[in-house]
């Protein structure tokens, strides 16, 4: 399934090349076009993705543990 997405940047006289350049590269982050790039760079089997969805619900989990514990910490 191909996805088709259009990053454009309005060529106008006030703005110089950087200015257009930044906002372009801006406008293809936000979009998430150079993660979708990156991620399928390499091939990634089923379990790794699993594997890597796991851990990260895991470290989020830790972290707000941290956080519930610093919040009643700071109520004392």
């Amino acid at each position: 399934m191909k996805t088709i997405v259009n990053a454009e940047v309005d060529i106008r006289d006030f703005y110089n090349v950087e200015q257009m350049i930044k906002k372009f590269s801006k406008k293809v982050r936000k979009q998430g076009i150079i993660d979708d790039i990156l991620k399928k760079r390499y091939f990634k089997s089923k379990s790794d993705k699993r594997r890597e969805v796991r851990s990260r619900a895991k470290y989020i989990r830790k972290i707000e543990k941290n956080n519930e514990a610093k919040k009643r910490s700071n109520k004392s």
